[in-house]
């Protein structure tokens, strides 16, 4: 699988100066600004556009301080003026990424908060966690909905809201502990679909850039996209088994349709019109061919992943604390 990545994949260099996994990664900013979360509890602003030394493809800016737990979910507004957290101290904090100012703290949660996620104009909030439920938050942090219409019965680990301009016509999508995806509407929480395919935990749920395809994986190694389209919606498009691979997290590519997932293993690309994966490759540095007969190479499980906006990186967020970065060779 090295040669794959070779062929097609180039490890780039890596970030590091967070001091726990890097449990959720962002590129914004037109690709000058990539925002990373992490278990030392803090948020990072990198500058991607001063590289300084050669394996070193940017410079940390800000580290944002405030949470008291682990931070678990990053997602960004779509001008990339704001950064909003998730942590397991049960809160969500809204940052303003110019100045690192922490400008709101959102209270509601009785447990650990799993993820988050802005809808796409930016005027409503979705968080989910271990107290299994699905909040939706306005951007002064109050609480709107709680979601009771046919929850999740275990912890709700990721959420992602569809693209539509319409808040009436808006779903979000969550995965959960109980092995379901489920639709619901944004703004009344009502129940749309169970989607029902995997064995095991879900850990991640993400919608492809146009809104008609939705992608989830977990503990049981496959991959499964859902049609978001046309009468036969919310079923099984397609499964791709990763073998004994645990998905932690997945990215949509924002220029082809690309699917991206981060596993204990390293990193699996898709291509979705194909049907195939187009690279594997684990994400540790590249070494001399001879000293990788005599030294067994760390490969550290990828957390986190996300695509740059024109499509051409891969940034891994991982568990030896740092991200990871890639180019396309395509």
């Amino acid at each position: 699988s090295r040669n794959s990545r070779e062929s097609l994949f180039n490890y780039e260099g890596c970030l590091s100066s967070h001091g726990g996994w890097v449990t959720s990664v962002v590129s914004c900013a037109d690709d000058a600004t990539l925002v990373s979360g992490s278990r030392d509890n803090h948020l990072m602003i990198w500058n991607m556009t001063e590289q300084q030394t050669a394996g070193v493809p940017g410079v940390p800016v800000k580290c944002l301080e405030g949470h008291a737990h682990f931070v678990s979910s990053i997602a960004m507004s779509s001008d990339g003026a704001f950064a909003l957290s998730g942590s397991w101290d049960h809160t969500l904090r809204l940052w303003e990424v110019a100045t690192g100012r922490c400008i709101r703290t959102f209270k509601g949660h009785t447990k650990d908060v799993l993820a988050v996620a802005f809808s796409a104009d930016n005027r409503h909030i979705i968080s989910c966690g271990r107290d299994k439920t699905i909040r939706l938050w306005n951007t002064v942090g109050e609480v709107k909905k709680v979601y009771s219409d046919k929850p999740h019965s275990e912890w709700v680990t990721s959420v992602a809201i569809t693209p539509s301009e319409a808040a009436e016509e808006t779903l979000v999508l969550s995965a959960g502990w109980d092995n379901k995806v489920k639709a619901f509407k944004l703004l009344d929480g009502s129940h749309v679909a169970d989607m029902e395919a995997h064995t095991g935990p879900v850990n991640s749920v993400v919608v492809s850039p146009d809104g008609t395809v939705a992608a989830s994986a977990g503990k049981d190694g496959k991959v499964c996209l859902w049609k978001l389209t046309g009468e036969d919606k919310f079923t099984v498009s397609h499964t791709f088994d990763c073998g004994d691979h645990t998905i932690n997290a997945l990215a949509f590519c924002p220029t082809r349709f690309w699917l991206a997932a981060a596993t204990n293993k390293g990193v699996i690309v898709f291509d979705l019109p194909a049907e195939a994966a187009v690279a594997e490759f684990d994400v540790a540095e590249p070494v001399d061919a001879e000293v990788e007969e005599v030294t067994k190479r760390f490969t550290p499980a990828a957390a986190s992943i996300a695509w740059s906006q024109d499509g051409a990186k891969l940034f891994v967020g991982c568990a030896d604390n740092t991200i990871r970065t890639f180019r396309c060779s395509q």
